[in-house]
């Protein structure tokens, strides 16, 4: 007990010696102003410039870091519609579906896409009458690297139907997905099975 009171008077002395010699400061500032106009003035300035430029800075971080932000959403909620609208198809309509998913894609994807849905997934569809319905168990946003890239890891659940099998098949499975925005408009770049 002895000890705390003799540190709280130690602590008391150092705030009011602190204290008496923060008093002068100002006066002291305030003189040296009057003896040397120029010389404040010129510290002045530039301080205000500093002051201005760290404003400046602040501004287009806190910027852009909202910029990423609205990019993880935006590209979260539009990669899980269309990652359901890429992976369900129906044997009755997928030939016709193939234009409506084009528009959703870009770069090589978007031609390996087509040519995997033309020359595979659709003659083994329409030959085995599948219907596959896909939905969304869970998603994450793995990275956003800048305002017009995220990449995200969605895990899928996808209930297939098929002539030799009435009885609803479901599947679980993984996909990393790349989006783009080209022109404004989301687009997926890498769709791959983890």
């Amino acid at each position: 007990m002895r000890a705390l009171r003799k540190v709280a008077s130690v602590i008391a002395r150092m705030v009011e010696t602190l204290g008496r010699g923060m008093i002068g400061v100002p006066r002291a500032i305030w003189r040296t102003a009057h003896r040397y106009p120029r010389t404040a003035l010129i510290g002045l300035g530039s301080l205000t410039v500093v002051l201005a430029a760290g404003l400046v800075i602040l501004v287009l971080v806190t910027g852009r870091h909202t910029t990423i932000e609205q990019a993880r959403a935006d590209g979260k909620t539009t990669g899980e519609k269309m990652v359901v609208t890429l992976l369900s198809y129906d044997y009755r309509s997928s030939a016709s579906d193939l234009g409506k998913r084009d528009n959703l894609l870009t770069g090589h994807f978007k031609d390996e896409y087509a040519a995997l849905m033309r020359d595979t997934v659709i003659p083994a569809a329409v030959k085995q009458q599948v219907t596959t319905q896909t939905s969304i168990a869970t998603s994450s946003v793995v990275s956003a690297d800048g305002p017009d890239k995220v990449t995200l890891l969605l895990f899928l659940n996808q209930t297939t139907q098929s002539a030799a099998s009435k009885d609803p098949v479901l599947n679980g499975s993984r996909v990393r997905m790349i989006l783009q925005r080209v022109g404004g408009q989301w687009l997926v770049a890498e769709l791959t099975p983890v």
